[in-house]
């Protein structure tokens, strides 16, 4: 479909954004967040992606509900700047945590934001409930916003 039909589609559906997710040699490459408009508001460049079946062995967790993103303290700018653009999009709260944050309800999905030593950034998610990681685990080479107020 087209950039228009996506927009209708968007504005129809009444949510806040759909993702374009173009592929790069068989792999995720970037992610682009495209408004009701049809208009560009960021870019997420990715390096790499575990999907959550290479993560989790354990039966599927079933996951309804997001919770706040939560971000490990201390991190530099360019993880807060993802973060921001997340909870912006899931119209949720940024925390910061030591460690990816437990004993929330079943079912809640807890996004987590941490740098990684290349100076990249890890974006997984976490089962609230218990803290395990339920993925995917991506991990965000750049982040270009565009016109996210």
């Amino acid at each position: 479909m087209g950039l228009s039909e996506l927009a209708s589609r968007i504005h129809q559906s009444g949510a806040r954004a759909a993702v374009i997710i173009s592929m790069w040699h068989g792999n995720p490459g970037d992610l682009s967040l495209i408004d009701p408009d049809g208009s560009e508001l960021a870019v997420i460049r990715v390096e790499s992606a575990l999907l959550r079946r290479e993560i989790v062995a354990s039966p599927r967790t079933r996951v309804t509900s997001v919770s706040p993103i939560a971000v490990k303290s201390d991190s530099p700018d360019r993880v807060q700047e993802l973060a921001l653009i997340l909870s912006d999009l899931l119209e949720c709260e940024v925390e910061e945590h030591t460690a990816p944050p437990r004993d929330g309800p079943r079912g809640e999905c807890t996004p987590w934001l941490e740098p990684a030593p290349s100076g990249r950034v890890i974006w997984t998610h976490y089962h609230a409930y218990d803290g395990t990681e339920i993925g995917p685990r991506i991990r965000v080479k750049e982040v270009r916003k565009s016109n996210i107020e």
